[in-house]
């Protein structure tokens, strides 16, 4: 017998067996004992409370969970839930702090230890190279960023990360210098734990943002996603548990009160609604979340929109799944997040293409037995070699996309490719991700090849949100019918109904009315946001019933949509509901005022109250915040234009003409800008640029005929208005421009015709009636 080897065998289980030991006795709250969480003597450092919940019930330490649930508790313990933050000490940071370096855009960042603490060394707000202890580490794989405290409360987010697969340090941004003062420097308000991260990694948090003091008392019960992230505060379970001792959980009455807010064995729907509280990309609607309610009570999913999706709803953004997984057959038929995850680890329940077919099989589990009996494993389903690429389920069907640098993701809209959607509306499918090198139109015809024409003859909502996207009146009808249509998923209607305001048809207008009393209040939600585009009287009747939605994300649209009426438009018995519920929404965007979005919500309110030096302050906070938010820029520049101080207008754009060079609207407003200020060859260059970049848009082409007109380019004044009219040829004040213009150019026969036709279009047109007046007896006159 070799009894070194068994020597050496005893060592490692000696040494295993401890390490197990530790870790479990440092798992006493979050992944590590509270006298390991740090704690700073500044007042306003994120700190450690075990606080209260729902009900008033208290948060425990996440280990007497396991008194009782010690398979479960060991699941979690090394999940990424139980490691999604910890403070940084040897065991938790897993980065090269060996004096490291690592350079991008000139700048060198040093990573190191001093005194068992880690360090980094690299540019802080005011562009100098600073040390910076790391407090905390955030995730665990495929990377780990690393946070840094800073004055206010705040945590900031190191933009460089470590790739644990491939052990080395990079940039999440690789391909753009962010220079000190961006909002996406690494000291910026883009990379701020409070707001951006906090809740989701850590539990009960608590942001505790003040606004009028822009500092964080930010709190949490637990570092880290524990029991009770998921479950709810433990201490009422705790005790009702400890009060039946021979309780079995396995052979019990499901409906028993166990006294937790969050019972998956009696509240079955709240699987999904309680995971999508994190793992969906969604807004608050209520300042105080709470557990055991629903999610809509506390959050709103955000819609299918621009930018975050493709038009046909795949992932384009970091969306975080449930806006995907709200699309699938699979969610409206009953699967939940435990039928593929097992919620104390996360893994899956069973490897590769097991997870799917213990459904989707010729012996299906008894829940879903209804589906059709098939072999989906095999090559003549997948027409790929078994085993091999595209043989697996995901393959296909949940498309996979890289955020932050290195973290794949998949699509949870368990979609059936479609190339031809490809071909209309630019959206991805899953055969030409892998053959890249083929077209889609190429990819199409092995589908209809395989599976026939069917599936793919059927429409889709993508291609009534590709044209909404492009503003084309043709997306009337196809929109209209999904508002309406009881079978497409809720975000799809609810998205439909927020496209109206961008698609120019009045028959959207009955369609959403009706959305907006929807029994689902998604679809509501974003209904009661689109009302701007009825007549006022219909618009003020349906918001004010709304003021009594059971949604309070419905309420807060509905009294923002009346905020934009005349205070004596509303009726005096909705007066007390409608301040309610406008004040509850200035006290959401108020807490969310440390992030520019918020301030602008602010500042719209503000203006429609009146109160424009709040408005202005608002405005100010938010570029401040991000010196590149535009809308925030160009609402502030509408403002001071409007009261006569043009020149701060144009300070407010004329910088992001340079950081956003391709931005029509930005030219465009520029444009105006320095034509109310007679700088008309400034106007000039500025609008032409506009007509290059929104070569469509009547409006602009008819301002850069007016600036060349001032600037007696007469010329190409003609060929401006013209063109305007041929891109809107009911436009009246293009009509009569061109009627002056002819006059100015001695062509009267001319100048009448273009009269005649704004009085086609308007009667009462008074300045074209008295033109035209003149001009006849101009023409009548007897000639010399």
């Amino acid at each position: 017998m070799n009894y070194k080897w068994l020597a050496f065998a005893t060592i490692v289980l000696v040494v295993a067996i401890a390490w197990l030991l530790v870790r479990r006795n440092s798992t006493e709250s979050g992944s590590l004992s509270p006298d390991l969480i740090i704690q700073s003597d500044d007042p306003y450092a994120p700190r450690q409370v075990l606080g209260t919940g729902a009900g008033g019930i208290a948060f425990v330490e996440d280990r007497l969970c396991a008194e009782c649930h010690q398979v479960e508790y060991d699941k979690w313990i090394g999940s990424h839930h139980d490691l999604a933050m910890q403070p940084a000490i040897k065991d938790t940071v897993l980065g090269d702090f060996d004096n490291t370096t690592f350079t991008l855009h000139g700048v060198t960042s040093r990573f190191y230890r001093k005194g068992g603490k880690f360090f980094v060394n690299t540019d802080g707000p005011d562009g100098k190279l600073t040390d910076y202890q790391i407090l905390y580490t955030f995730g665990v794989t495929p990377l780990q960023q690393y946070l840094v405290a800073m004055p206010g409360g705040r945590l900031q987010c190191l933009t460089i990360a470590w790739d644990t697969e491939q052990r080395r340090w990079y940039s999440l941004y690789p391909d753009e210098k962010i220079e000190p003062g961006d909002a996406y420097h690494w000291t910026g308000v883009m990379q701020n734990w409070n707001h951006m991260c906090a809740e989701c990694h850590s539990t009960n948090l608590q942001k505790n943002y003040d606004p009028d003091a822009d500092v964080y008392r930010t709190t949490f019960s637990a570092i880290d996603v524990g029991c009770q992230a998921c479950h709810g505060p433990g201490a009422a379970h705790i005790e009702w548990a400890r009060s039946e001792p021979e309780y079995d959980a396995d052979d019990a009455d499901q409906n028993v009160d166990t006294r937790l807010a969050v019972d998956y064995r009696s509240q079955l729907t709240n699987n999904v609604e309680a995971c999508q509280r994190c793992h969906a990309f969604r807004h608050q609607v209520s300042v105080d979340d709470r557990h055991g309610r629903a999610f809509t009570d506390d959050f709103m999913i955000v819609s299918l929109q621009q930018g975050q999706y493709h038009p046909d709803g795949q992932i384009l953004g970091e969306v975080y799944v449930t806006g995907s997984f709200m699309q699938s057959k699979m969610y409206h038929s009953g699967v939940r997040c435990n039928h593929c995850h097992d919620p104390p680890s996360l893994e899956l329940l069973k490897p590769g293409n097991h997870v799917c077919i213990q459904c989707h099989s010729l012996d299906p589990i008894p829940a879903f037995n209804y589906l059709d009996k098939k072999d989906y494993n095999d090559p003549a389903h997948h027409f790929h070699q078994a085993g091999g690429e595209g043989s697996q389920c995901v393959d296909c069907h949940m498309i996979q996309r890289n955020f932050m640098g290195v973290d794949p993701r998949r699509d949870h809209s368990f979609r059936i490719p479609r190339p031809d959607l490809t071909i209309s509306t630019d959206s991805p499918n899953a055969c030409n991700d892998c053959h890249s090198d083929k077209s889609a139109q190429w990819a199409l015809d092995h589908v209809v090849q395989w599976y026939g024409p069917g599936t793919y003859r059927q429409p889709h909502f993508g291609q009534a949100f590709a044209m909404a996207h492009q503003g084309s009146a043709d997306a009337a009808a196809p929109l209209a019918d999904l508002m309406l249509d009881p079978n497409a998923p809720a975000i799809v209607r609810a998205t439909a109904a927020e496209l109206v305001p961008y698609v120019p048809s009045e028959t959207l207008h009955e369609a959403l009315q009706q959305a907006a009393t929807d029994k689902n209040p998604v679809v509501r939600y974003y209904a009661t946001g689109s009302l701007e585009v009825l007549p006022i009287l219909p618009r003020r009747d349906l918001a004010v019933a709304l003021l009594s939605d059971p949604s309070p994300g419905v309420r807060q649209a509905a009294a923002r949509q009346l905020s934009f009426l005349s205070p004596e438009l509303i009726p005096q018995s909705a007066q007390e509901k409608y301040r309610e519920q406008l004040d509850a929404y200035i006290e959401l965007q108020r807490a969310a005022s440390d992030r520019p979005e918020g301030n602008l919500n602010l500042a719209i309110i503000y203006q429609n109250l009146r109160q424009f030096d709040k408005m202005e302050a608002a405005l100010l906070k938010a570029i401040n915040q991000d010196d590149r938010f535009l809308p925030a820029r160009n609402n502030l520049a509408v403002y001071y234009s409007a009261i006569g101080r043009a020149p701060e207008a144009l300070q407010c754009l004329e910088p992001m003409a340079q950081v956003y060079p391709d931005n029509g609207e930005i030219f465009y407003s520029l444009g105006l800008l320095t034509g109310q200020m007679n700088r008309y060859e400034q106007a000039i260059w500025y609008l032409q640029r506009a007509t290059e970049l929104l070569p469509d848009r009547a409006d602009i082409w008819y301002n850069y005929a007016l600036s060349l007109q001032h600037a007696d380019q007469r010329q190409d004044a003609e060929l401006a208005l013209l063109r305007a009219h041929d891109l809107d040829r009911s436009d009246v004040d293009t009509l009569y421009a061109l009627a002056v213009f002819y006059i100015q150019q001695q062509d009267l026969r001319l100048a009448r015709t273009y009269l005649q036709s704004v009085l086609k279009l308007d009667p009462q047109h008074r300045p074209s009636q008295q033109m035209l007046q003149r001009l006849q007896m101009q023409l009548n006159a007897p000639q010399n």
